[in-house]
């Protein structure tokens, strides 16, 4: 399994479908909202957490891996509340336009294009304002399923 490679299909299946939303598929020092960041969830791993699955790890049989990502979506603060509010709603799957969000988008393709068996959306662990690399932004933590082999 390649964490990176998991990182990089999320933020491009998301970015392809999402409007306006540009993606960092790791932390990054920098970043010019709206934007979305795949951070690692918590609990990060469970391994051997399905049922059904196996892998080799290091020439050992083990069951299916699961993982948790957390998709940080950000917004611009300015102009008002209640616009970075409406937008963070929109991308979240809550506006006028759902078929535009990222719980939509990861629904159009959850094995990421072949990259992992399927990741879904499970739950927005955090919503409002967000520390991030020394700014404020407005923002919320989407916590994202993935299981691969």
């Amino acid at each position: 399994m390649d964490v990176t490679a998991i990182r990089t299909a999320l933020s491009n299946q998301i970015t392809a479908n999402v409007t306006g939303l540009r993606g960092h598929p790791q932390a990054n020092d920098a970043v010019d909202p709206p934007c979305l960041v795949v951070l690692p969830g918590k609990p990060f791993a469970k391994y051997g957490a399905t049922l059904g699955g196996t892998a080799i790890f290091h020439g050992v049989p083990m069951a299916t891996t699961e993982m948790m990502f957390s998709v940080l979506i950000l917004v611009s603060i300015a102009p008002t509340a209640d616009r970075w509010q409406q937008n963070l709603d929109a991308y979240l799957g809550f506006g006028p336009s759902p078929e535009n969000s990222v719980p939509w988008a990861l629904a159009l393709d959850p094995s990421l294009g072949g990259v992992v068996d399927y990741a879904i959306p499970i739950q927005v662990s955090q919503y409002g304002l967000i520390d991030y690399a020394g700014q404020q932004y407005a923002g919320a933590h989407l916590e994202v399923q993935v299981v691969a082999d």
